[in-house]
C-alpha cells in the first residue's frame, strides 16, 4: 500500500493495517470489507491519497477524490500496481497523476520477467492460464505501455529512469503509446533517446537530467539545436544537477522560449571553482524569463551563500521552493531568512524538509522562522506558505498565517 497523508490519520491507518506500515498486500486483501470502508472513510475526510496495490475491492470502495495521485512507486510496487490495474478492473479513470521513479539499483526496465514472476502473477490474480499474463509481461516498459492505455484521464505522467537503463537506452526507441509530461534521466543523447523524446514532443513540458560525473553525458551542439527546435520546443521547466556543462544549459534555456522554471539541485553541487554557484546559475539574458526557482539545498553552511546569488541572478522570481536537507542551527536559519528577503518580487514561498535528515526541533524552528519572515516582510507579499515533510503535507492561506494556525502543528 502506498499512501500520502495530510494529517494525523497516518497513525490510525498504521494501526488498522495490523500494526505494520509495510504489511504484505496479501494480508490487506483479507481485511473485512467494513475495515476497508472505515479506512477509506478516514482517507476521504483527511486529505489522504490512498492506494492499494492488489485489493480487488477497489472498484467497489474507492471514492472519486481518492486514488488520484500515485507518486514515487518502487519497482515492485509499480509492477504490482500495473498488473492489478490491468487484470482487476481498477478505477484507472480516477487517476490524474502517476509518478514513476526507480532507484539506481533497480532492475532494468528492459529486463524480461522471469518464469517464476509470470507464474506468481497468474496465481495472485486467479488466472488459470498464464498466456494473458505473458502477453504483457515481456518487460516492464511493455507492461507500462499496455496498462497506461486504461488511464484515460491521466493529466501528468512522470518517468524517472534509473542509471542502469540510461546506459543502455536502446529499448526506448519504442514505439510506445503513452505520453509523458515529465521526463527525468541520466543519459547521453543517443539516437534511441532522441527518437523517444520526439515521440513525447506533444506533451513533454518538464525535462530533468543529472550529470553524474564531470565531463560525462555532454550533448553535441547540433543535437541540442534539433532538440529545442523540435521535441523540447514546448518546455516550461528545466532541471539539472551534478556536474553540468553550462554551455549546454545556456543553449537549452536560450533556445527554449517557453522555459520559465528552473530546478537546480544545489545539494549535489561540487565545491570547486569550475562549477561554483555563479557559473552554475549563469544563464545570461535568459535569467529575466525565470519566475520560478526550486532549489534543493543540502549543506547547511552553504544555504545562505546559495540563496544570495539566486536572488541576484533571478531578479524576477515570484515562486521560490526550498528543499532543505541536513540539520539546521538557528544561525543558519537566520541567514536563510535574510537571504529570502532579497527576493524583491516573491509572491510564493514553499519550504520542504526531509524528516530523515532534519530533527523535529529543527523542523519546528524552520516553521517558526519562515512564518515570522512571512508576517514581518513589508516589501514582499507572500500569497501563501506551504510546509512539507515526509509525514505530513500542509498548505496555509494568508488568513491562516495571520491567525497563527501554524502554532497548532
Amino acid at each position: 500500500m502506498h499512501r500520502r497523508s495530510g494529517s494525523k490519520t497516518l497513525d490510525i491507518l498504521c494501526r488498522l493495517k495490523l500494526d505494520r506500515r509495510d504489511a504484505p498486500t496479501a494480508i490487506t486483501d483479507r481485511l473485512p470489507a467494513e475495515i476497508w470502508e472505515h479506512i477509506i472513510s478516514c482517507c476521504s475526510t483527511s486529505d489522504v491519497f490512498h492506494l492499494t496495490l492488489t485489493c480487488r475491492r477497489l472498484n467497489q470502495l474507492a471514492h472519486d477524490h481518492l486514488y488520484r495521485s500515485v507518486r514515487n512507486l518502487t519497482l515492485t510496487g509499480l509492477t504490482n500496481f500495473l498488473i492489478s490495474s490491468y487484470f482487476c478492473d481498477h478505477n484507472c479513470l480516477l487517476v490524474r497523476t502517476l509518478s514513476i521513479r526507480f532507484e539506481p539499483q533497480s532492475t532494468p526496465l528492459s529486463s524480461p520477467f522471469t518464469r517464476d514472476e509470470v507464474l506468481f502473477c497468474a496465481k495472485r490474480f486467479g488466472l488459470r492460464k498464464t498466456l494473458r499474463v505473458r502477453r504483457i509481461l515481456q518487460n516492464r516498459m511493455s507492461l507500462l505501455d499496455a496498462v497506461l492505455m486504461k488511464f484515460k484521464n491521466l493529466i501528468c505522467l512522470e518517468l524517472h529512469l534509473p542509471f542502469v537503463d540510461c546506459r543502455n537506452p536502446a529499448y526506448l526507441a519504442g514505439p510506445y503509446s503513452f505520453q509523458l509530461n515529465t521526463f527525468r534521466a541520466s543519459f547521453q543523447l543517443t539516437l534511441p533517446v532522441i527518437r523517444f523524446l520526439e515521440s513525447q514532443s506533444k506533451t513533454l513540458t518538464h525535462f530533468f537530467f543529472d550529470f553524474l560525473y564531470p565531463g560525462d553525458f555532454l550533448f553535441p551542439s547540433a543535437a541540442i539545436s534539433n532538440l529545442v527546435k523540435g521535441p523540447l520546443s514546448q518546455l516550461t521547466t528545466l532541471g539539472w544537477s551534478g556536474w553540468p556543462d553550462m554551455d549546454t544549459i545556456r543553449s537549452l534555456v536560450k533556445d527554449s522560449p517557453c522555459v520559465h522554471t528552473v530546478v537546480v539541485n544545489l545539494k549535489k553541487l561540487p565545491p570547486n571553482e569550475k562549477t561554483s554557484i555563479n557559473s552554475f546559475l549563469d544563464l545570461g539574458e535568459c535569467s529575466e524569463r525565470i519566475t520560478h526557482v526550486q532549489a534543493i539545498i543540502g549543506r547547511r553552511d552553504a544555504c545562505s551563500a546559495y540563496l544570495g546569488p539566486l536572488s541576484t541572478r533571478f531578479e524576477e522570481v515570484e515562486f521560490l521552493d526550498l528543499y532543505i536537507h541536513g540539520n539546521l542551527v538557528k544561525e543558519i536559519l537566520r541567514e536563510i531568512a535574510m537571504a529570502i528577503r532579497q527576493f524583491k518580487c516573491l509572491k510564493h514561498l514553499a519550504v520542504r524538509a526531509d524528516t530523515s535528515t532534519v530533527y523535529p526541533c529543527d523542523i519546528m524552528e524552520v516553521v517558526r522562522v519562515c512564518f515570522a519572515l512571512v508576517q514581518t516582510l513589508g516589501i514582499v507579499e507572500i500569497e501563501h506558505f506551504a510546509w512539507w515533510d515526509t509525514m505530513s503535507h500542509r498548505r496555509f492561506s494568508r488568513k491562516e498565517m495571520d491567525a497563527g494556525a501554524y502554532e497548532n502543528l
